[in-house]
């Protein structure tokens, strides 16, 4: 079988379907070089890995661009073995990263790390637009910043490091002038320690639509849970009042304190709230007043087209409970369909067994 060829500096080997792309760096961040060696495999169709020694982290960003196209991180140990990143999984050799069989054995040090720094969330919201000259991108990353980080964004870009400044009219003038592309750009924080992001604007068929994910730092206990039950209504109940919400999640999990990934196996996160839009709420079928009653949920936005802040609750099991019998409630299949989301229900309940 032939070798896949990407003619890039960052290449160090290939293999058939992929490329190899080695570093050795304590933080692997999503540079220029680094985005043109993921836009020029994914157009070649080939697989990147990412080959790192098990002692360097991540960036927010080269994780989410890296997984956007298919990409694998792998690290190697001081023995020379490898693993998955993110897994923890056994690999033979590293064109196996490729299809790791679910039940591969875990690497026992990965199991072994010191334990994340702080709480973190994990906050995706996605909006739909009208496609008018009075459009807005942005607001949202504002918005979640503003609401659960204490901090503005500062810079945007399309790789890293964030270096223009941020302006919403700019990030819409660019984002407008790519359509029909896709535009995907990294956002960084007045407070970088807090709050991480990635922005995604797609074409719709009714306009434009803008997926806003970001990492929130909120520190210990009481800190967290201070942004959980006090800002983050306040946050959802305004995204449904000043724009058109499709859905958004929010989930809870350890991290580190700077937002960076390290190569070791956390508890998976768990969900403790969701915001549904008027169009969610629609195809649902969802009876406002019943799911105030069953479900604890908030109606939010406008009155004649409401949308729904689902609670969770604070605690892990539980959490993951609810979140089941609110999906179940409108059969799994049906409300992974309604919110978008595909597979992500079936790999989020197999997070949650896993843990």
């Amino acid at each position: 079988m032939s070798q896949s060829t990407v003619p890039h500096p960052l290449v160090d080997e290939a293999g058939e379907g992929f490329v190899v792309s080695r570093s050795d760096a304590p933080l692997v961040g999503f540079g220029a070089g680094r985005a043109g060696l993921l836009v020029e495999a994914a157009r070649a169709g080939v697989r990147v890995i990412l080959l790192t020694p098990a002692s360097s982290r991540l960036t927010f960003a080269m994780l989410g661009f890296l997984e956007l196209v298919g990409g694998v991180w792998v690290v190697e140990g001081s023995d020379g073995g490898l693993r998955l990143g993110l897994s923890g999984q056994r690999i033979a050799a590293l064109a196996a990263a490729l299809a790791v069989p679910v039940d591969a054995e875990v690497e026992v040090d990965a199991l072994r790390s010191s334990p994340a720094a702080q709480n973190v969330l994990t906050v995706s919201m996605t909006v739909s637009h009208k496609p008018t000259v009075d459009t807005q991108l942005g607001r949202t990353t504002e918005l979640i910043a503003e609401e659960l980080a204490s901090s503005r964004p500062s810079g945007w870009g399309v790789h890293e490091p964030a270096g223009l400044h941020w302006n919403t009219q700019n990030v819409t003038r660019f984002a407008r002038q790519r359509m029909p592309r896709d535009s995907r750009l990294v956002v960084a924080a007045e407070n970088p320690a807090a709050l991480s992001g990635l922005l995604t604007v797609q074409r719709s068929a009714k306009g434009v639509t803008e997926t806003t994910k970001a990492l929130v730092g909120v520190g210990d206990e009481q800190q967290t849970w201070a942004a959980i039950e006090d800002r983050l209504p306040r946050l959802l109940g305004s995204l449904a009042e000043r724009q058109f919400p499709l859905f958004g999640t929010v989930f809870l999990g350890r991290g580190e304190s700077d937002l960076t990934t390290a190569a070791r196996l956390p508890q998976p996160p768990f969900p403790v709230a969701m915001l549904l839009g008027p169009q969610a709420v629609r195809d649902l079928g969802i009876d406002t007043d019943a799911a105030t009653e069953r479900f604890g949920a908030t109606v939010v936005g406008r009155r004649r087209i409401p949308s729904l802040i689902v609670p969770f609750t604070s605690d892990r099991t539980v959490g993951w409970h609810r979140f089941r019998d609110f999906a179940g409630a409108f059969g799994s299949e049906r409300f992974a369909r309604a919110l978008g989301f595909g597979s992500a229900l079936s790999d989020a309940q197999g997070a949650n067994r896993a843990s």
